[in-house]
């Protein structure tokens, strides 16, 4: 694991207070004001970025943003959404 500055290029987030991992593709942690937990310097990555070396690290999941669907990476959610505007 390793300290974080932000989020990007990163799915699963953890919290070094909380010991929570988020989901960053999950639209739900934007609830989880993970930007916020960068700043403050309480973020970290886990290598590799997985939920299961997540939970190797003693991390516990996030009830909001982890678990629930399986969501898109954020490139194929876009491509997903425009596909579906441009057969409207």
């Amino acid at each position: 694991m390793k300290a974080i500055g932000s989020i990007q290029g990163v799915r699963y987030v953890g919290d070094r207070t909380t010991f929570l991992v988020h989901d960053s593709w999950n639209r739900e942690s934007e609830s989880c004001f993970l930007e916020g937990v960068a700043r403050e310097g309480r973020a970290v990555a886990f290598d590799p970025d997985t939920l299961e070396q997540a939970f190797n690290e003693g991390f516990d999941y996030c009830d909001v943003c982890v678990g629930k669907e399986e969501p898109f990476a954020p490139e194929a959610d876009a491509s997903r959404r425009a596909r579906a505007k441009a057969d409207r």
